[in-house]
């Protein structure tokens, strides 16, 4: 069995369904996690702030860390910015604290960027004996762990229905799984 959970530009989904469904949806987003000393990183609530030049996203992540995340309207033949975060200081720089706290505490290799896409998801998500799980499946925009959250809610959906098949049946006491051998 071949289980696609190979994200956005998932080549299992272009067996499955014969090409890329997804089209951008007109928003980025530019990400990342790291020490930043704002309040937000020893709070217990995450903190989102909407305006007219987008959305800014943070989130205690503990051990100091703070996720950060900048979602913009964007054109997809629009050209990169040469430092996305120049661009973003541009854009979000005059927002209330701890916007501008952020955005001087991080650099360019601290940063992530993923374009928005979507597509209608079929009612199949399989072919023979390859399935799609996550973003390959249902492409998400990357804030707040969707992609990773309903991952988690396919991969165990999968679990139980082959559970209920003999390809994997209910694990018992004595079922033992080898871990995979490690690869340098």
């Amino acid at each position: 069995m071949v289980i696609g959970a190979d994200g956005a530009g998932s080549v299992v989904r272009r067996h499955v369904w014969g090409t890329n469904p997804t089209t951008p949806t007109g928003w980025v987003t530019w990400q990342g996690l790291g020490p930043v000393d704002v309040d937000v990183v020893s709070a217990r609530r995450g903190l989102m702030i909407v305006g007219p030049e987008g959305m800014c996203g943070l989130l205690p992540a503990a051990d100091g860390l703070l996720q950060w995340w900048f979602d913009v309207r964007r054109s997809p033949a629009e050209p990169a910015p040469a430092s996305p975060i120049a661009a973003l200081r541009a854009r979000f720089g005059h927002w209330a604290t701890p916007v501008p706290e952020v955005l001087a505490a991080v650099t360019d290799a601290d940063i992530e960027f993923f374009a928005h896409r979507r597509h209608r998801v079929p009612r199949s998500w399989s072919l023979g004996r390859t399935t799609l799980i996550g973003d390959a499946a249902h492409t998400m925009p990357p804030t707040v762990a969707q992609g990773g959250n309903q991952a988690l809610e396919d991969a165990w959906t999968l679990a139980r229905a082959l559970r209920r098949t003999s390809v994997c049946p209910k694990p018992s006491r004595t079922t033992r799984v080898r871990a995979p051998a490690r690869h340098p």
